[in-house]
């Protein structure tokens, strides 16, 4: 009898998730709903702003609208279970999942990966295709530039995968991690460019905004799109997200690492 291959096995994780999310059928619409009346919402209150204006400061009412399109229905198929790794602990089932022979972050990581991809399909894909009818966006700048705002997409998932990461490993110290997520949620909501374009931000708030990881999730990829930025400013942009990436990485892994010996002691 031969074993799976590994990497068969977080697959087989993704698949499960993407399966299991299948069942919630309301949940999908009240979702997609959620998205498209946020957008609709948040429009119409920045076309109220510009008075009939086409543009304010050189941003289009077009570009404002791409902006609002693009991150609440991308903000929706990033959404992370903050909770996961906390139910596992205060159910007591996270000691399995140590004695399996798979590694758990990568399990994680797996189960995400589904769980994203089927928002993708079946929430934020007819999400994004009802707000573009509805309210209309800009075009790619060109074919190139929708290739490599994808990049940055791909990109900002694992800062945004790392960020739900480090505040799932808090669990080990915290025992509800709700208070942290609700934290992270208003952070990414402000310093994301999701309900405030940061075109819109002051200077000193923009400057702040940028050495944080929530720009780096998929206001790049806003700027690439629309061909707001050159060539080597698309390199800092993919430099600042891979800079994240490893520094959220390194901090979680810590905070995994001390964990679970924290989580030895408090049981021996």
């Amino acid at each position: 009898m031969t074993n799976k291959p590994l990497g068969n096995v977080y697959v087989a994780f993704a698949k499960k998730r993407f399966l299991s999310s299948m069942a919630y059928r309301f949940n999908h619409w009240m979702t997609i709903l959620s998205s498209v009346f946020s957008v609709f919402i948040f429009f119409n209150l920045y076309r109220a702003l510009y008075y009939g204006n086409t543009e304010l400061d050189g941003i289009t009412l077009s570009m404002v609208a791409t902006n609002l399109i693009i991150s609440f229905i991308i903000g929706d198929a990033f959404a992370m279970d903050d909770d996961f790794l906390r139910n596992k602990i205060n159910n007591g089932t996270i000691a399995n999942e140590f004695l399996r022979p798979v590694n758990f972050k990568l399990r994680i990581l797996a189960e995400d990966l589904g769980q994203t991809i089927f928002n993708l399909i079946f929430r934020s894909g007819p999400a994004f295709l009802i707000t573009v009818l509805w309210i209309g966006m800009e075009p790619p700048k060109s074919s190139g530039h929708l290739l490599l705002s994808m990049i940055a997409l791909i990109f900002g998932f694992l800062v945004c995968w790392n960020l739900s990461f480090i505040v799932q490993s808090l669990a080990f110290w915290i025992i509800n991690v709700w208070s942290i997520s609700t934290i992270k949620g208003v952070l990414f909501s402000l310093l994301s460019g999701c309900i405030l374009p940061l075109w819109f931000l002051p200077d000193a708030v923009r400057t702040i905004a940028s050495f944080t990881p929530f720009e780096s999730i998929y206001f790049g990829t806003v700027e690439i799109y629309l061909g707001l930025v050159n060539e080597r400013e698309i390199v800092a942009i993919y430099c600042k997200q891979w800079i994240w990436i490893v520094l959220l990485y390194l901090i979680g892994d810590f905070l995994w690492k001390h964990g679970q010996k924290k989580l030895i002691v408090q049981g021996g």
